[in-house]
Protein backbone atom coordinates (compact mmCIF):
# COMPACT_ATOMS: atom_id res chain seq x y z
CA UNK A 1 0.00 0.00 0.00
CA UNK A 2 1.86 3.40 -0.88
CA UNK A 3 2.83 5.12 2.47
CA UNK A 4 1.62 8.73 0.77
CA UNK A 5 -1.51 7.43 0.37
CA UNK A 6 -1.53 5.97 3.96
CA UNK A 7 -0.35 8.99 5.58
CA UNK A 8 -3.12 11.02 3.66
CA UNK A 9 -5.99 8.48 3.72
CA UNK A 10 -5.98 6.58 6.71
CA UNK A 11 -6.49 8.23 10.29
CA UNK A 12 -6.93 4.35 11.70
CA UNK A 13 -4.86 1.06 10.65
CA UNK A 14 -7.92 -1.70 10.34
CA UNK A 15 -6.07 -4.78 12.21
CA UNK A 16 -4.45 -7.34 9.99
CA UNK A 17 -5.51 -5.03 7.19
CA UNK A 18 -3.08 -6.64 4.28
CA UNK A 19 -4.55 -10.18 5.00
CA UNK A 20 -8.34 -8.59 3.26
CA UNK A 21 -7.55 -5.61 1.25
CA UNK A 22 -6.05 -4.95 -2.03
CA UNK A 23 -5.71 -1.09 -2.78
CA UNK A 24 -4.64 0.27 -6.75
CA UNK A 25 -1.84 2.21 -7.53
CA UNK A 26 -2.24 5.74 -7.39
CA UNK A 27 -2.62 7.00 -11.11
CA UNK A 28 -0.14 10.25 -11.72
CA UNK A 29 -1.73 11.20 -14.65
CA UNK A 30 -5.41 11.24 -13.05
CA UNK A 31 -7.29 14.95 -13.87
CA UNK A 32 -5.71 17.44 -11.98
CA UNK A 33 -7.73 20.62 -12.62
CA UNK A 34 -11.60 21.40 -13.10
CA UNK A 35 -11.27 22.20 -16.24
CA UNK A 36 -9.53 18.91 -17.56
CA UNK A 37 -12.50 16.98 -15.21
CA UNK A 38 -15.27 18.45 -17.54
CA UNK A 39 -13.37 17.93 -20.93
CA UNK A 40 -13.01 14.43 -20.06
CA UNK A 41 -16.50 14.20 -19.09
CA UNK A 42 -17.54 16.34 -22.38
CA UNK A 43 -15.53 13.69 -24.78
CA UNK A 44 -17.85 10.59 -23.47
CA UNK A 45 -20.21 12.04 -26.04
CA UNK A 46 -22.70 9.42 -24.64
CA UNK A 47 -26.44 10.33 -23.74
CA UNK A 48 -27.60 13.01 -21.08
CA UNK A 49 -27.97 11.22 -17.58
CA UNK A 50 -31.55 10.96 -16.01
CA UNK A 51 -33.01 14.10 -15.23
CA UNK A 52 -33.05 14.90 -11.65
CA UNK A 53 -34.35 18.07 -10.33
CA UNK A 54 -34.46 19.40 -6.45
CA UNK A 55 -38.05 19.81 -5.34
CA UNK A 56 -39.02 21.99 -1.96
CA UNK A 57 -39.96 20.09 0.51
CA UNK A 58 -40.63 23.36 2.40
CA UNK A 59 -42.11 25.36 0.33
CA UNK A 60 -43.43 28.25 3.00
CA UNK A 61 -39.55 28.66 4.14
CA UNK A 62 -37.63 32.12 2.59
CA UNK A 63 -34.37 31.79 2.97
CA UNK A 64 -32.96 35.25 3.96
CA UNK A 65 -29.75 36.95 4.36
CA UNK A 66 -28.64 35.42 7.67
CA UNK A 67 -29.80 32.06 6.63
CA UNK A 68 -27.10 29.38 5.49
CA UNK A 69 -27.65 26.08 3.04
CA UNK A 70 -26.25 22.80 3.21
CA UNK A 71 -26.63 20.19 0.02
CA UNK A 72 -25.54 16.12 1.05
CA UNK A 73 -25.40 13.74 -1.11
CA UNK A 74 -25.90 9.83 -0.64
CA UNK A 75 -24.23 7.76 -3.75
CA UNK A 76 -23.48 3.99 -3.70
CA UNK A 77 -21.69 3.99 -6.82
CA UNK A 78 -21.45 0.14 -7.72
CA UNK A 79 -17.72 -0.85 -7.70
CA UNK A 80 -16.06 -1.84 -10.77
CA UNK A 81 -15.42 -5.49 -8.94
CA UNK A 82 -18.96 -6.35 -9.00
CA UNK A 83 -19.67 -5.63 -12.41
CA UNK A 84 -16.74 -6.03 -14.80
CA UNK A 85 -17.16 -7.43 -17.76
CA UNK A 86 -16.52 -11.47 -18.55
CA UNK A 87 -13.76 -11.10 -21.06
CA UNK A 88 -12.10 -8.10 -18.51
CA UNK A 89 -9.19 -9.26 -17.08
CA UNK A 90 -8.51 -8.43 -13.33
CA UNK A 91 -5.73 -7.66 -11.61
CA UNK A 92 -5.29 -10.39 -9.66
CA UNK A 93 -6.64 -14.45 -10.08
CA UNK A 94 -10.63 -14.76 -9.27
CA UNK A 95 -12.31 -17.40 -8.07
CA UNK A 96 -15.61 -16.45 -9.48
CA UNK A 97 -16.40 -15.43 -13.55
CA UNK A 98 -17.57 -11.87 -14.16
CA UNK A 99 -20.52 -11.22 -15.99
CA UNK A 100 -21.89 -7.52 -15.55
CA UNK A 101 -23.09 -8.06 -11.93
CA UNK A 102 -25.75 -10.14 -13.34
CA UNK A 103 -27.37 -7.30 -15.20
CA UNK A 104 -27.64 -9.78 -18.08
CA UNK A 105 -30.84 -7.34 -19.56
CA UNK A 106 -28.94 -3.75 -19.40
CA UNK A 107 -28.33 -3.12 -23.07
CA UNK A 108 -25.01 -2.10 -24.52
CA UNK A 109 -23.04 -3.72 -21.45
CA UNK A 110 -19.77 -3.43 -23.27
CA UNK A 111 -20.38 0.23 -23.17
CA UNK A 112 -22.23 0.44 -19.75
CA UNK A 113 -20.04 -0.97 -17.68
CA UNK A 114 -16.50 -0.04 -19.33
CA UNK A 115 -15.77 1.19 -16.25
CA UNK A 116 -13.18 3.70 -17.77
CA UNK A 117 -16.27 5.23 -19.04
CA UNK A 118 -18.82 4.76 -15.84
CA UNK A 119 -16.26 6.47 -13.78
CA UNK A 120 -16.56 9.25 -15.47
CA UNK A 121 -20.30 9.34 -15.49
CA UNK A 122 -20.67 8.67 -11.82
CA UNK A 123 -18.17 11.89 -10.79
CA UNK A 124 -20.09 13.76 -13.62
CA UNK A 125 -23.37 13.37 -11.43
CA UNK A 126 -21.51 14.20 -8.54
CA UNK A 127 -20.52 17.14 -9.59
CA UNK A 128 -23.78 17.97 -11.27
CA UNK A 129 -25.44 17.48 -7.96
CA UNK A 130 -22.87 20.09 -6.61
CA UNK A 131 -22.71 18.60 -2.83
CA UNK A 132 -20.88 20.09 0.09
CA UNK A 133 -21.19 16.89 1.74
CA UNK A 134 -20.71 13.68 0.23
CA UNK A 135 -21.03 9.93 1.13
CA UNK A 136 -20.25 6.77 -1.29
CA UNK A 137 -20.23 3.19 -0.68
CA UNK A 138 -18.71 0.60 -3.22
CA UNK A 139 -15.73 2.80 -4.07
CA UNK A 140 -13.29 0.53 -5.06
CA UNK A 141 -11.14 2.77 -6.96
CA UNK A 142 -10.53 5.58 -4.31
CA UNK A 143 -6.97 6.28 -4.05
CA UNK A 144 -6.40 6.33 -7.81
CA UNK A 145 -9.08 7.99 -8.87
CA UNK A 146 -11.92 9.30 -6.62
CA UNK A 147 -9.79 10.89 -4.24
CA UNK A 148 -7.39 12.71 -6.71
CA UNK A 149 -10.32 13.97 -9.28
CA UNK A 150 -12.28 15.19 -6.43
CA UNK A 151 -9.76 16.75 -4.62
CA UNK A 152 -8.96 18.28 -8.01
CA UNK A 153 -12.71 19.52 -7.44
CA UNK A 154 -12.34 21.19 -4.09
CA UNK A 155 -12.54 17.98 -1.61
CA UNK A 156 -10.78 16.55 1.09
CA UNK A 157 -11.89 13.54 2.13
CA UNK A 158 -11.42 10.11 4.58
CA UNK A 159 -11.89 6.18 2.79
CA UNK A 160 -12.10 3.46 4.73
CA UNK A 161 -11.81 -0.16 2.83
CA UNK A 162 -14.47 -3.07 3.73
CA UNK A 163 -12.89 -6.17 5.08
CA UNK A 164 -13.06 -9.20 3.02
CA UNK A 165 -14.85 -7.07 0.26
CA UNK A 166 -16.51 -9.73 -2.68
CA UNK A 167 -14.77 -7.56 -4.71
CA UNK A 168 -11.96 -9.55 -4.08
CA UNK A 169 -13.52 -12.86 -5.64
CA UNK A 170 -13.62 -11.71 -8.98
CA UNK A 171 -9.93 -10.85 -8.66
CA UNK A 172 -10.68 -6.86 -8.14
CA UNK A 173 -9.78 -4.24 -5.73
CA UNK A 174 -11.18 -3.34 -2.28
CA UNK A 175 -14.42 -1.60 -2.40
CA UNK A 176 -14.89 0.61 1.31
CA UNK A 177 -17.03 3.85 1.94
CA UNK A 178 -16.02 7.45 2.13
CA UNK A 179 -16.81 10.92 2.80
CA UNK A 180 -15.87 13.92 0.98
CA UNK A 181 -16.64 17.67 2.03
CA UNK A 182 -15.61 21.15 0.55
CA UNK A 183 -12.78 22.57 1.55
CA UNK A 184 -13.65 25.97 0.72
CA UNK A 185 -16.92 25.34 2.91
CA UNK A 186 -15.69 23.33 6.05
CA UNK A 187 -12.48 22.94 8.40
CA UNK A 188 -11.87 19.41 9.69
CA UNK A 189 -11.35 18.96 13.37
CA UNK A 190 -11.16 15.08 12.75
CA UNK A 191 -11.46 12.24 10.12
CA UNK A 192 -11.46 8.90 10.84
CA UNK A 193 -12.31 5.20 9.15
CA UNK A 194 -13.48 2.36 11.35
CA UNK A 195 -13.65 -1.44 10.33
CA UNK A 196 -15.09 -2.68 14.07
CA UNK A 197 -17.92 -3.72 15.44
CA UNK A 198 -16.99 -7.71 14.20
CA UNK A 199 -20.00 -10.06 14.84
CA UNK A 200 -20.62 -13.20 12.94
CA UNK A 201 -22.69 -13.86 9.71
CA UNK A 202 -24.81 -16.78 9.05
CA UNK A 203 -22.49 -18.81 7.41
CA UNK A 204 -19.86 -18.71 10.45
CA UNK A 205 -17.81 -16.09 8.95
CA UNK A 206 -16.65 -12.49 10.97
CA UNK A 207 -17.69 -9.98 9.20
CA UNK A 208 -16.70 -6.09 10.36
CA UNK A 209 -19.30 -2.79 9.26
CA UNK A 210 -16.99 0.07 7.38
CA UNK A 211 -17.84 2.98 8.49
CA UNK A 212 -16.00 6.86 8.21
CA UNK A 213 -17.21 9.78 10.90
CA UNK A 214 -15.79 12.81 10.26
CA UNK A 215 -16.16 16.29 12.60
CA UNK A 216 -16.29 19.19 10.90
CA UNK A 217 -16.70 23.13 11.44
CA UNK A 218 -18.02 25.93 9.00
CA UNK A 219 -16.27 28.02 7.18
CA UNK A 220 -19.32 30.78 7.15
CA UNK A 221 -18.86 32.95 9.94
CA UNK A 222 -22.88 33.16 10.25
CA UNK A 223 -22.71 29.56 11.75
CA UNK A 224 -19.01 28.99 12.37
CA UNK A 225 -18.92 29.32 16.12
CA UNK A 226 -22.45 28.10 16.34
CA UNK A 227 -22.36 24.29 14.82
CA UNK A 228 -20.77 21.55 14.68
CA UNK A 229 -21.32 19.21 12.23
CA UNK A 230 -20.82 15.21 12.88
CA UNK A 231 -21.07 13.25 9.42
CA UNK A 232 -20.14 9.56 8.69
CA UNK A 233 -21.14 6.65 6.01
CA UNK A 234 -21.51 3.07 5.81
CA UNK A 235 -22.53 0.06 4.30
CA UNK A 236 -24.43 -2.59 6.13
CA UNK A 237 -24.41 -6.17 5.07
CA UNK A 238 -25.99 -7.49 2.33
CA UNK A 239 -28.98 -9.92 1.31
CA UNK A 240 -32.61 -10.54 2.66
CA UNK A 241 -33.17 -12.76 5.73
CA UNK A 242 -33.54 -12.38 9.15
CA UNK A 243 -29.85 -13.50 10.24
CA UNK A 244 -28.72 -10.58 7.86
CA UNK A 245 -31.42 -8.50 8.84
CA UNK A 246 -30.20 -9.45 13.10
CA UNK A 247 -27.07 -8.77 11.84
CA UNK A 248 -27.04 -5.37 10.07
CA UNK A 249 -28.79 -4.36 13.40
CA UNK A 250 -25.56 -5.02 15.26
CA UNK A 251 -24.13 -3.25 12.57
CA UNK A 252 -25.50 0.12 12.54
CA UNK A 253 -25.37 -0.09 16.35
CA UNK A 254 -21.36 0.20 16.39
CA UNK A 255 -22.12 2.92 13.46
CA UNK A 256 -24.66 5.02 15.44
CA UNK A 257 -21.64 5.16 18.56
CA UNK A 258 -19.43 5.85 16.72
CA UNK A 259 -21.37 8.87 15.41
CA UNK A 260 -22.54 9.29 19.28
CA UNK A 261 -19.24 9.20 21.01
CA UNK A 262 -18.19 11.80 17.89
CA UNK A 263 -21.50 13.90 18.92
CA UNK A 264 -20.60 13.56 22.99
CA UNK A 265 -17.40 15.24 22.32
CA UNK A 266 -18.37 18.00 20.42
CA UNK A 267 -20.98 18.81 23.88
CA UNK A 268 -18.36 18.17 26.34
CA UNK A 269 -15.63 20.65 24.54
CA UNK A 270 -18.56 22.98 23.94
CA UNK A 271 -19.61 22.79 27.42
CA UNK A 272 -17.20 26.22 28.24
CA UNK A 273 -18.68 28.58 26.27
CA UNK A 274 -16.11 31.03 26.44
CA UNK A 275 -13.87 29.05 24.09
CA UNK A 276 -13.61 30.15 20.67
CA UNK A 277 -14.83 26.68 19.27
CA UNK A 278 -17.74 26.47 21.71
CA UNK A 279 -21.58 26.01 19.84
CA UNK A 280 -24.52 25.29 20.86
CA UNK A 281 -26.12 23.11 18.14
CA UNK A 282 -24.40 19.64 16.86
CA UNK A 283 -26.24 18.68 13.66
CA UNK A 284 -25.29 15.13 12.36
CA UNK A 285 -25.39 13.26 9.47
CA UNK A 286 -25.24 10.02 8.10
CA UNK A 287 -25.30 8.76 4.35
CA UNK A 288 -25.49 5.14 3.89
CA UNK A 289 -26.69 1.58 1.81
CA UNK A 290 -28.20 -0.33 4.57
CA UNK A 291 -29.64 -2.97 2.45
CA UNK A 292 -32.29 -2.77 4.34
CA UNK A 293 -36.01 -1.95 4.08
CA UNK A 294 -37.90 0.64 6.86
CA UNK A 295 -41.18 -2.23 6.77
CA UNK A 296 -41.00 -5.41 7.85
CA UNK A 297 -40.18 -8.54 5.13
CA UNK A 298 -42.71 -10.15 3.23
CA UNK A 299 -43.07 -13.34 1.49
CA UNK A 300 -42.23 -16.86 2.37
CA UNK A 301 -39.90 -16.63 5.44
CA UNK A 302 -41.13 -13.26 6.73
CA UNK A 303 -39.07 -10.76 9.72
CA UNK A 304 -39.29 -7.74 11.60
CA UNK A 305 -37.23 -4.66 10.20
CA UNK A 306 -34.62 -4.09 12.48
CA UNK A 307 -31.85 -1.73 11.48
CA UNK A 308 -33.93 1.29 10.02
CA UNK A 309 -36.34 1.36 13.39
CA UNK A 310 -33.32 0.92 15.57
CA UNK A 311 -32.26 4.77 13.83
CA UNK A 312 -35.81 6.30 13.78
CA UNK A 313 -36.91 5.44 17.03
CA UNK A 314 -35.58 6.57 20.42
CA UNK A 315 -33.21 7.13 22.26
CA UNK A 316 -31.78 7.83 18.69
CA UNK A 317 -34.23 9.58 16.70
CA UNK A 318 -32.76 9.99 13.57
CA UNK A 319 -34.74 11.49 10.79
CA UNK A 320 -34.97 10.09 7.08
CA UNK A 321 -34.52 12.80 5.00
CA UNK A 322 -37.07 11.11 2.14
CA UNK A 323 -39.73 9.64 3.43
CA UNK A 324 -39.41 5.63 4.70
CA UNK A 325 -42.05 3.88 2.51
CA UNK A 326 -44.33 1.75 4.29
CA UNK A 327 -44.78 -1.48 2.75
CA UNK A 328 -42.96 -2.86 -0.60
CA UNK A 329 -46.10 -1.11 -2.88
CA UNK A 330 -44.66 2.80 -1.69
CA UNK A 331 -43.25 3.83 -4.87
CA UNK A 332 -40.38 5.86 -3.42
CA UNK A 333 -36.76 4.07 -3.96
CA UNK A 334 -33.43 4.16 -4.46
CA UNK A 335 -32.34 1.22 -5.84
CA UNK A 336 -34.82 -0.22 -8.99
CA UNK A 337 -32.67 -3.25 -11.11
CA UNK A 338 -33.83 -6.38 -12.63
CA UNK A 339 -31.11 -9.49 -12.68
CA UNK A 340 -32.79 -12.03 -14.85
CA UNK A 341 -36.18 -12.96 -13.59
CA UNK A 342 -35.58 -10.86 -10.27
CA UNK A 343 -36.79 -7.45 -10.91
CA UNK A 344 -36.40 -4.86 -6.92
CA UNK A 345 -37.23 -1.76 -6.57
CA UNK A 346 -36.54 -0.69 -2.80
CA UNK A 347 -35.22 2.29 -0.77
CA UNK A 348 -32.35 0.80 0.89
CA UNK A 349 -30.17 4.09 0.73
CA UNK A 350 -30.81 6.74 3.67
CA UNK A 351 -29.44 10.44 4.71
CA UNK A 352 -30.57 10.29 8.44
CA UNK A 353 -30.22 13.66 10.17
CA UNK A 354 -30.28 14.58 14.06
CA UNK A 355 -29.86 17.74 15.45
CA UNK A 356 -29.05 18.49 19.19
CA UNK A 357 -29.10 21.26 21.39
CA UNK A 358 -26.75 22.75 24.28
CA UNK A 359 -29.03 25.85 25.90
CA UNK A 360 -27.29 27.76 28.12
CA UNK A 361 -30.10 30.56 28.52
CA UNK A 362 -28.07 32.30 31.35
CA UNK A 363 -24.97 32.06 29.35
CA UNK A 364 -24.39 35.10 27.28
CA UNK A 365 -20.84 33.89 25.75
CA UNK A 366 -22.67 31.19 24.43
CA UNK A 367 -23.69 31.23 20.84
CA UNK A 368 -27.02 31.51 19.65
CA UNK A 369 -28.88 28.21 18.74
CA UNK A 370 -29.54 27.08 15.13
CA UNK A 371 -32.49 25.90 13.49
CA UNK A 372 -31.93 22.98 10.88
CA UNK A 373 -34.44 22.10 8.45
CA UNK A 374 -35.15 20.21 5.11
CA UNK A 375 -35.42 22.49 2.37
CA UNK A 376 -35.20 20.19 -0.97
CA UNK A 377 -35.18 17.44 -2.23
CA UNK A 378 -33.23 15.49 -5.48
CA UNK A 379 -36.16 14.19 -6.98
CA UNK A 380 -36.23 10.23 -7.73
CA UNK A 381 -37.29 9.63 -11.91
CA UNK A 382 -40.25 7.96 -12.88
CA UNK A 383 -40.97 4.54 -14.43
CA UNK A 384 -41.64 5.94 -17.43
CA UNK A 385 -38.43 7.85 -17.26
CA UNK A 386 -35.69 5.37 -16.65
CA UNK A 387 -34.88 3.00 -19.00
CA UNK A 388 -36.52 -0.35 -19.90
CA UNK A 389 -33.62 -2.78 -17.84
CA UNK A 390 -34.08 0.02 -15.21
CA UNK A 391 -30.74 0.48 -13.67
CA UNK A 392 -28.03 0.87 -14.58
CA UNK A 393 -27.96 2.20 -18.14
CA UNK A 394 -26.42 4.22 -20.57
CA UNK A 395 -27.99 7.12 -18.90
CA UNK A 396 -27.26 6.58 -14.91
CA UNK A 397 -24.24 4.62 -14.31
CA UNK A 398 -24.91 2.45 -11.29
CA UNK A 399 -27.76 0.28 -9.80
CA UNK A 400 -28.27 2.90 -6.92
CA UNK A 401 -29.44 6.46 -7.34
CA UNK A 402 -27.76 9.28 -5.51
CA UNK A 403 -30.09 10.80 -3.14
CA UNK A 404 -29.35 14.63 -2.16
CA UNK A 405 -31.29 16.89 0.24
CA UNK A 406 -30.45 20.64 0.67
CA UNK A 407 -31.19 21.55 4.64
CA UNK A 408 -31.31 25.49 5.75
CA UNK A 409 -29.44 26.47 9.44
CA UNK A 410 -30.80 29.46 10.15
CA UNK A 411 -29.36 31.10 13.42
CA UNK A 412 -31.49 32.10 16.11
CA UNK A 413 -31.23 35.26 18.75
Amino acid sequence: INAEYMGRSFRSRPHNMADSIRLPPVDPAIATSLAEIQQTIARLALPPLLERRFVRVAPDVHVGERDVTLRVMQFNLLAEGLSAAPNCVPPFPATEASSYGGFTDVPRPEIVFDYNVRKWRLIEDILRTDPDILGVEECDHYPDFFEPVLRAAGYDSVYQPKHHSPCLSFGFYTDGVALFWKRDKFVSVSASGFSHGATPTPDGTSVRVPHVVAVLRSRDQRIERSVSFVVGATHLKAKIGLPNEELRAQQICAVEAALAAARATCLASNSDCTSHSSSSTVVTLLCADFNSFAYDHEGPAPYAALAVPYMATPPRSYRSLYSLPSSARDPIYSTWKVRGANEVRALIDYIWLRVDQRHEPHDQNCQASVHVECLELLSLPTADELEPARLPGLRHPSDHLPLAATLLLRPLE
